[in-house]
């Protein structure tokens, strides 16, 4: 009888606290089933072949495409076009890399049109100072983070590096590099063990003549200062 009594008892204390809890909301329920929403003309994005997808430090989501650039914020989707004779728009409408940074702007590569920089602030695409200069070239391959707030940008004429201080552009490497040989289409992002001397951040650029990221090369290949590793996202 006296463990009758006691089961009695543990149950009337158990079931109140087991019901509180069922009751209560789970915060992780709208993560149990995700759902996808997709993004297409019909949503105002400007071409069916996204690029680049990258999301800002204040959260908005950027979509680069082959006709133009798109700025999604959860709910709607604001485009920006090439515009004949603006200065301080989109150079060209074909989006190949971005980049965001910490400030809150973007580096936006093109096919055609070079590289520009989106200021949040004025909301419109600045050119950066020393891209012409350096000889940079139009076509943007590839653009990764150096790890200390700037970039490293791997375009048709070989690969410059993005000073976010000075707001520049300077060439990577000299004349005579093998980084400086050619397209650079495949740049991987920076571990602390293997990234050029003197650098912070570039771990792996790989000159590509083909399609189709190369295999490792030997060390005396890559100007005898770089590590030659396989660059990240290629199979």
């Amino acid at each position: 009888m006296r463990h009758f009594v006691l089961l009695i008892l543990f149950l009337a204390g158990w079931c109140p606290g087991a019901a509180i809890a069922a009751s209560r909301p789970d915060a992780w329920s709208g993560w149990r089933n995700p759902r996808f929403q997709t993004l297409d003309g019909a949503e105002g994005l400007p071409h069916a072949t996204t690029t680049a997808i990258v999301q800002s430090s204040d959260g908005l989501v950027w979509i680069g495409t082959r006709g133009g650039l798109a700025r999604y914020d959860g709910q709607r989707v604001k485009v920006f076009r090439q515009a004949a004779g603006r200065r301080d728009g989109l150079p060209d409408n074909y989006v190949r890399s971005l980049l965001p940074l910490a400030n809150g702007g973007l580096l936006v590569g093109t096919n055609v049109g070079g590289l520009v920089r989106f200021d949040a602030r004025s909301d419109r695409f600045v050119a950066v100072v020393g891209a012409a200069g350096v000889g940079m070239g139009a076509r943007i391959m590839a653009i990764t983070s150096d790890a200390a707030g700037g970039a490293y940008i791997a375009s048709d004429r070989g690969v410059f590096h993005y000073d976010v201080r000075r707001d520049r552009v300077d060439p990577f490497t000299g004349a005579g590099s093998a980084l400086a040989e050619g397209p650079m289409p495949c740049i991987a992002t920076a571990t602390a063990r293997s990234m050029p001397e003197g650098t912070r951040g570039c771990s792996c650029v790989v000159p590509v003549r083909t399609g189709s990221c190369p295999s490792p090369r030997p060390r005396s290949a890559m100007s005898g200062r770089s590590r030659a590793t396989r660059p990240g996202g290629c199979g």
